[in-house]
Formats: structure tokens, sequence, C-alpha cells
């Protein structure tokens, strides 16, 4: 992740500080404009689950864990 900040002047004495964030990947490529895929997708309604019980959660914890063993 990388922040870039941008200052604009007014003539009225103001300013504004805008930052922005660009996401790469762990090669360095950038993802804006690209998007990244999933590495399971669930097809499920997941607001109808409480976070304890959250398959998209538990399925990351899971990929975690299994990446780690």
């Amino acid at each position: 992740m990388t922040d870039n900040l941008y200052r604009h002047d007014y003539a009225d004495g103001s300013r504004l500080l805008l930052a922005t964030v660009s996401y790469r990947l762990p090669d360095g490529t950038l993802i804006e404009g690209r998007g990244i895929l999933p590495d399971k997708v669930l097809d499920i309604e997941w607001w109808r689950f409480p976070i304890e019980n959250d398959p998209q959660v538990n399925v990351a914890i899971d990929l975690i864990a299994a990446s780690r063993a």
C-alpha cells in the first residue's frame, strides 16, 4: 500500500490535503483497474450470519491455517 498526499491551496487562504491510497500485490503490481479474484467464492447471503458464524470469515481462516500447515 502506498499513500500519496496532494495539497491544494486556495486564494482565500484555505488548504485541502487529499490522501489517496494505492494497493500493490507482493510483486509490486498495482491492482487499481484490475481488481483481484478471491481464492474461494461462496454463493451465500453473508448478511444472514453473525460474524462468529460468517462462512466467508470461517473459510478465510481455514485457508490461512492450511497455508501455514
